[in-house]
């Protein structure tokens, strides 16, 4: 069950801004392992023990990495176990809950994981709860007993959602991922313009948020924010236009992108780069993923053997990608 808030996290007093330190190796790797292709546009990842969770178009594809067997769940629509615009997922251990967020309709799917899995599966065990009076949203994480999100908020950069009947917010960390010259922008177009993806790591009690047109990872832990900046130097580039008395922001076309997609593991963690221009063919993909330590040191950078759009680190060491051929490959991660 989503539970009510937590307090606020982090104030704009408790940041701090660091660059990667380090670029200790350099791999190339080539997947030793492949599974069956998807047939839609995958998109996202995720690795349950034997599971792999794939978001694929408004479905949930669970493919199991031993028989190598899978199902396909939900589907296109507004009726129960349907989507409109399924944009992310997130996974709570402790619960076994599993949460989608729909962002077309402005809800948040839920349902235990060992329902989803059951041969008795029905669509009225998935439970919708709606959006009030919350921004936009591009992306969502549990952090210990609570769900966070990420949008545009003009209060805070990460909001803790919380309710019964729906789901308000409050925040959970309030600062602005700033860098540059665009600190007269309002925050919500900020928070746009530095939009990410997040991961928790429970052992290091840290949310990690990965930039998706800036090289930049943000650290939040115990009401303490640091800022890391990649080598790269990637930063958003873009114009804000008037749209009928509303602010809407333009990306520029050589504007790059920074991460794809991350993964927060006990050790470090592991981020997808892409570098590629908006305007490039492909420029949600990448084959760099860079690990990086928690203090905040740029360790290694993996090169894959092809384009990915998603990663995961299961805890054996093996990483497991979605490619642009909608195929999902294994790398075997050196010293794993």
């Amino acid at each position: 069950m989503i539970v009510p808030f937590l307090s606020s996290c982090a104030s704009g007093n408790g940041v701090s801004v660091v660059d990667m330190g380090g670029w200790k190796a350099e791999y190339s790797l080539s997947a030793s392992d492949s599974l069956p292709g998807i047939a839609g546009n995958p998109a996202d990842i995720m690795v349950l023990d034997s599971l792999l969770l794939v978001r694929d178009g408004e479905q949930l594809v669970i493919c199991n990495t031993d028989s190598r067997e899978s199902r396909t769940l939900f589907g296109r629509g507004r009726g129960p176990g349907e989507m409109l615009g399924f944009y992310d997922f997130s996974y709570d251990a402790a619960s076994r809950e599993l949460a989608m967020l729909d962002v077309s309709s402005q809800s948040i799917l839920s349902a235990c994981i060992d329902s989803l899995l059951s041969d008795d599966y029905l669509s009225g065990s998935v439970r919708r709860l709606q959006l009030l009076d919350v921004p936009m949203l591009f992306g969502i994480c549990f952090a210990g007993d609570s769900l966070l999100g990420v949008g545009m908020f003009q209060d805070c950069r990460v909001a803790s959602l919380a309710g019964d009947a729906g789901l308000g917010y409050g925040p959970y960390a309030r600062y602005v991922p700033n860098a540059g010259d665009k600190e007269n922008y309002p925050d919500n177009i900020l928070n746009q313009a530095y939009q990410a993806r997040m991961d928790y790591e429970a052992s290091q009690r840290t949310l990690v948020l990965a930039c998706r047109y800036a090289d930049q990872l943000e650290f939040i832990r115990d009401g303490e924010v640091t800022l890391v900046r990649g080598p790269e130097g990637v930063l958003p580039m873009f114009s804000v236009m008037d749209a009928g008395g509303f602010e809407v922001l333009a990306h520029d076309r050589d504007e790059r992108k920074g991460f794809i997609d991350l993964c927060a593991c006990r050790d470090g963690v592991y981020a997808l780069f892409s570098g590629r221009t908006v305007a490039d063919e492909n420029s949600s993909f990448g084959n760099e993923v860079w690990f990086v330590s928690w203090d905040a040191a740029l360790e290694s950078v993996y090169r894959l053997d092809r384009d990915v759009i998603a990663i995961d680190v299961a805890s054996d060491g093996k990483l497991y990608a979605v490619a642009a051929d909608a195929g999902i490959y294994v790398y075997q991660l050196p010293g794993a």
